[in-house]
């Protein structure tokens, strides 16, 4: 049996309505006409008359209805009001630390209805210190708006997100990962192969081999599309820096003061229609604009290039067409981001990488010009057990052969003490010292001021300490369900992905 099989079996409501979807219907990446579409387990209800006959929305008593949200998409003048309205739903039920964190989420589940229009998804860490700060509440409301929304606190097989996305008919889903924090775990095996189809996913015509069944040889690799919208939600997850890297972070912190609206799926159905009516409009102002959205070329910040740029150029490319305060929100965000990026080289926490880091500590705890290899060893492993101790990446503690092979390949080697004509090995400061001076680059001209930075610190914190922890432990060679490991293939992209658009 199948991933998609085994998925579809251990989840009958999910495959009931698949199977319904009547596929004249289905096209490839846009809205599911009148189908039904994957709602974390729930049907999504059907738009009462009342509602959908309503031309003006402010006679509709329950927030967020819509009316005809075909009707209300086709207002060119206003094309703004359906994404102001996205914000208002996440406003009145999220909390985030900060306020630029709500016009995030707002554009990314807007961003979910486009992707046959967009050239990449960025990715979406939804972040937090602590349970209870609203994670999986806010995932189950983009369950709710986002386009074919897929909820998974465990995936059993790397080739599951491929196989659910050919199993759509080529067409768009959006994957929400709840307890990233244990589901992304680098420690946890297939973890390496399930990060690349998410780090490959993020541009528009990449594909990885799958191992499918095969009546003659039993299997055969067939290249699977990965380009889909993802979203991971934990508490402090451990992602790598490629992962960080295609995604925005949005931290959440608990509602102590109890400003958010109650959330309540099970006995308020005027929420579920008023959310059910959102996603509709969302579809309609998808067909309609879509379009203009994939021939938008906004202007963005200067420095704005490289991964960063792929990261906003998606909203960007929305917010032009939206009009109305979107350009500038936009552009806000993107100077932060960029603010941050250098706030965070300034302090040296996203320019580390293991080995650079592993030089940095051990001048740290070396006291001495010479220190044996195991006081080293310890030294660093008390120092700081989330890198060097049991709970690094590799969870066990740095051992003195795996000290040698991460500084061999930059010219350290463990010497013989000949200040007391021992035979004891150990490593000489000096060497460390010619390193770190050899490491150290000054600062750019004309760069911003660090002291500029806007954001909470805290906001960043968990992103500073998965940089320098950096490394992984080797992936265990995949089994024929997990084969899909090797570089994304580029073929078959669209003719505009070599420049994604821009």
């Amino acid at each position: 049996m199948s991933a998609i099989d085994e998925y579809m079996n251990s989840h009958p409501g999910v495959k009931r309505r698949y199977d319904s979807m009547d596929p004249s219907a289905r096209r490839p990446g846009r809205g599911h006409g009148n189908a039904v579409p994957i709602h974390a387990g729930r049907q999504a209800p059907t738009p009462s008359p009342e509602v959908s006959n309503v031309s003006d929305p402010s006679k509709v008593s329950t927030p967020g209805r819509l009316g005809d949200p075909l009707q209300k998409a086709s207002n060119a003048s206003k094309a703004s009001e359906m994404v102001d309205r996205v914000f208002s739903w996440f406003s009145r039920y999220i909390r985030t630390q900060r306020p630029v964190d709500l016009d995030y989420i707002t554009l990314w589940a807007v961003h979910t209805h486009l992707l046959s229009f967009l050239p990449v998804s960025p990715r979406m860490v939804i972040d937090s210190i602590m349970p209870g700060s609203g994670k999986t509440t806010l995932l189950e409301h983009l369950a709710h708006i986002c386009h074919l929304p897929l909820i998974a606190s465990g995936i059993s097989s790397p080739a599951l997100i491929p196989r659910m996305i050919a199993a759509t008919g080529e067409r768009s889903i959006t994957v929400l990962i709840d307890e990233a924090d244990r589901t992304l775990d680098p420690k946890k095996e297939g973890v390496g192969d399930l990060l690349a189809v998410i780090n490959s996913g993020s541009k528009r015509g990449a594909t990885r081999p799958v191992l499918v069944p095969d009546k003659d040889s039993g299997w055969k690799a067939q290249n699977m599309p990965t380009y889909c919208a993802v979203a991971m939600a934990g508490n402090s997850p451990m992602l790598p820096d490629d992962t960080r890297s295609r995604s925005g972070q949005v931290f959440l912190l608990p509602d102590n003061e109890g400003r958010a609206m109650e959330t309540d799926w099970v006995s308020d159905s005027s929420m579920e229609d008023a959310a059910g009516c959102l996603c509709e409009g969302l579809e309609a102002w998808a067909d309609l604009y879509g379009e203009r959205v994939q021939a938008a070329r906004p202007s963005l910040p200067e420095g704005c290039k490289g991964r960063a740029k792929e990261r906003w150029i998606t909203f960007a490319k929305i917010a032009e067409v939206a009009g109305g305060r979107w350009p500038q929100a936009v552009t806000d965000m993107i100077l932060q981001d960029m603010e941050r990026e250098e706030a965070e080289r300034a302090d040296g926490l996203n320019t580390m990488p293991p080995k650079a880091l592993l030089i940095q500590d051990c001048l740290e705890v070396m006291a001495s010009p010479f220190t044996p290899t195991m006081t080293l060893v310890s030294s660093l492993s008390m120092a700081h057990p989330d890198r060097w101790g049991s709970e690094s990446p590799y969870g066990t503690p740095l051992t003195r052969q795996r000290l040698a092979k991460m500084l061999s390949p930059i010219g350290v080697h463990s010497v013989q003490n000949r200040a007391h004509n021992d035979r004891t090995r150990g490593y000489l400061k000096a060497d460390f010292q010619r390193v770190a001076e050899a490491l150290t680059t000054p600062p750019e001209r004309g760069s911003r001021s660090a002291r500029g930075a806007r954001g909470d610190s805290a906001n960043h914190a968990n992103h500073a300490n998965h940089a320098k922890e950096g490394y992984q432990p080797p992936a265990e060679p995949p089994g024929p369900d997990t084969s899909d490991t090797s570089d994304t293939s580029r073929k078959g992209a669209s003719q505009d992905d070599a420049t994604l658009g821009f």
